[in-house]
């Protein structure tokens, strides 16, 4: 529904387009582009801003995508991290001749793109933060870089922008199809801990009253140094990323191996999984010389030299966050010890999954090396010069660009460092901070309530218009209109039934008597006297 409210606005901006150009060819188009108001090609540009809203999942429109990640780790590896939620970003980024052409003084459409871009990078970013299903957190982290490259078109910087759309489809969809060989791998553990204990079931030796055998506590020599009380079984709420010990919320009863709180200690099951999940973490969190690094902070480092400096504080924020989400992910997953018995069993992936993994992690890990160095002169910049020459905005004014890259280099490790100490080394106790933060941590896992506030303000009265309309409207109205119909064309057929009565002597009466009618009402209109010399032939 959110797209096709984007698709609406889609085609009223290609309407307009062609009244205005008379062509849909890019050839046509832009060249032409300095020769209209620059009112018209705002209100193009807005229309297009706003089906990219819809197709790149920017807010308000971006609640599908975190959904649609419920498909298969490859449908969304190719499709959300590489293709489909992309191609609004290149929209806008071919469009770049009318953004610019009807930039002006005041708020424009470039404007537009950069704030609603930074503002749901942040948004997401924090949404990500908390939650505790593996392919949600890289769904958010989907909507959240995708604000990334929204904020470079709106500064200006749509090499850049392009740039990390390119490397964000290597390393996410690294990262998808990495939490797919994870899921793969807490499934064989799942089934060989039912199998086992299923084998318990025959002896007669398994004791009914213990807990499920996959959500199952390990002992307390696993245990142990992962929690405040020394030897405590490690509970699914104590292992929650920032959740207070006595308002967690609980796991479903059927086990979920999609749920992080029952992994753990993956790093020695599934090693070839780990070193490419990690690469691909390293690429996400922006850390210096993975392909994140450069594509992402080449789009900071233009907003700040375009005198943005207010975006510039939230896309490093945001960064900060971004870094901080991807390594408690992949320490929850893969770092300490095994936190249930599904976990201590799990086993690697077959090739056929875990080779492309490693094709994947080579470009996640060069691809900013081979195809962005040096900063704006790279393979991508060259390559795109003919699309943006004369349009691209370089680095001129603020602070030096080594001096971003080391900014951007700080925030990147300090929210690793973070993210290590709360989830590896557990010298941060997450509980004790998410009874400090009880309502920032409350509003984060439940995505801010806007699923709620769309059913409240959406879903809900249209479902109540359309109950009303089906019991009310529809059957008073309409359906009292047609059986309205109904009934007078049944009253005219039994009004018209009396008088065929089959007997050709009431027809003959009825003949004579319609003569006479007529001739009464033609001596009423002395209109007789003229007819009669008529019918007799004179």
């Amino acid at each position: 529904i959110v797209n096709r409210i984007g698709d609406f606005a889609v085609l009223i901006g290609i309407f307009l387009t062609w009244t205005t150009f008379g062509s849909l060819a890019y050839a046509d188009v832009l060249p032409a582009a300095a020769t209209v108001a620059p009112a018209t090609l705002t209100l193009i540009t807005l229309l297009f801003f706003i089906g990219c809203t819809g197709k790149s999942a920017q807010i308000p429109l971006y609640v599908w995508l975190p959904d649609a990640m419920a498909g298969p780790t490859p449908v969304s590896a190719l499709i959300h991290a590489a293709t489909m939620v992309t191609s609004g970003v290149y929209l806008l980024a071919r469009s770049a001749s009318l953004l610019q052409a009807q930039a002006g003084p005041g708020f424009d459409t470039l404007d537009a793109v950069a704030w609603v871009g930074v503002l749901t990078a942040f948004f997401a970013a924090t949404v990500a933060l908390t939650q505790t299903d593996i392919k949600k957190v890289l769904a958010y982290s989907t909507v959240s870089q995708l604000g990334f490259m929204f904020l470079g078109v709106g500064a200006g910087a749509y090499v850049a922008a392009v740039f990390h759309l390119f490397t964000h489809a290597f390393f996410k969809a690294l990262l998808f199809l990495g939490s797919g060989s994870v899921m793969h791998a807490m499934e064989h553990g799942l089934h060989h801990v039912e199998g086992h204990h299923g084998a318990h079931d025959e002896h007669g030796t398994h004791d009914e009253a213990h807990a499920p055998p996959a959500t199952a506590a390990l002992s307390d020599t696993h245990s142990a140094g992962l929690h405040d009380e020394p030897g405590a079984h490690p509970t699914i709420e104590q292992n929650a990323p920032l959740e207070s010990e006595s308002h967690d919320p609980e796991p479903s009863p059927a086990f979920d191996v999609q749920d992080m709180r029952n992994m753990g200690g993956l790093w020695r099951r599934i090693p070839a999984t780990a070193w490419t999940f990690l690469i691909g973490a390293l690429a996400l969190a922006g850390f210096p010389l993975t392909s994140g690094f450069f594509s992402k902070d080449e789009i900071l480092t233009l907003t700040q030299h375009d005198g943005r400096n207010l975006l510039y504080v939230i896309g490093l924020i945001t960064a900060f966050m971004t870094a901080f989400y991807s390594f408690r992910q992949f320490f929850l997953v893969f770092a300490g010890e095994p936190r249930t018995e599904a976990a201590e069993h799990a086993a690697e992936s077959p090739p056929v999954m875990t080779i492309p993994l490693m094709v994947l992690a080579v470009f996640a890990l060069l691809g900013g090396l081979v195809f962005g160095v040096p900063l704006e002169h790279g393979l991508i910049h060259q390559w795109l010069e003919p699309v943006f020459e004369g349009i691209e905005h370089h680095a001129e004014g603020g602070i030096p660009v080594l001096t971003s890259l080391l900014l951007s280099t700080v925030i990147a490790i300090g929210g690793i460092v973070l993210a290590y100490l709360m989830y590896a080394r557990r010298s941060i106790n997450p509980a004790s901070i998410s009874k400090r933060l009880r309502p920032l941590y409350q509003g984060s896992l439940n995505k801010w309530y806007v699923d709620e506030i769309y059913n409240a303000v959406i879903v809900r009265p249209f479902q109540w218009l359309a109950t009303w309309s089906a019991r009310f409207f529809d059957r008073l109205i309409i359906d009292g209109a047609v059986n309205g119909v109904g009934w007078l064309f049944g009253a005219l057929n039994r009004l018209l039934g009396r008088l065929q009565t089959g007997f050709v002597r009431t027809y003959a009466l009825s003949i004579v008597l319609g003569i006479l009618a007529v001739a009464v009402y033609l001596y009423a209109n002395n209109d007789l006297a003229s007819i009669l010399p008529n019918l007799t032939g004179q």
